[in-house]
């Protein structure tokens, strides 16, 4: 006599595996997300053609003198400084940029999510 029930478990098996799985990736998109927010980042002035310098203090056209903000720090500049009306032909006056250890951050948690896969 067969199991009645078997092809139901088969199929809670195979949703509760495809659950997992989703849970898994969204753990990892998180990590990417936490580790993009987390990381430092810089300030691009195209008005000044240089890098805003540390504590809005000026510019420097030396990446390693640059300011290391936070990525909320970085947009509220970039916003800012777009609300002011200094775009010229659509160029935004103030660009966020991620940082070299952003992105080593950021690379780092893609790579972890990529071997989970």
């Amino acid at each position: 006599m067969s199991d009645p029930y078997s092809a139901l478990r088969d199929d809670y098996e195979r949703t509760h595996d495809k659950l997992h799985a989703v849970e898994e990736r969204l753990d990892a998109l998180r990590d990417s997300h936490r580790a993009l927010v987390e990381a430092p980042w810089l300030v691009w002035s195209n008005e000044h053609e240089a890098w805003w310098r540390p504590n809005s203090s000026g510019y420097t056209v030396h990446v390693d003198n640059a300011g290391r903000y936070t990525h909320e720090e970085a947009m509220k500049i970039q916003t800012e400084a777009s609300y002011r009306g200094n775009c010229t032909a659509g160029v935004p006056p103030e660009i966020a940029v991620l940082s070299q250890a952003g992105h080593d951050a950021l690379t780092t948690a893609r790579t972890l999510e990529a071997d989970d896969d």
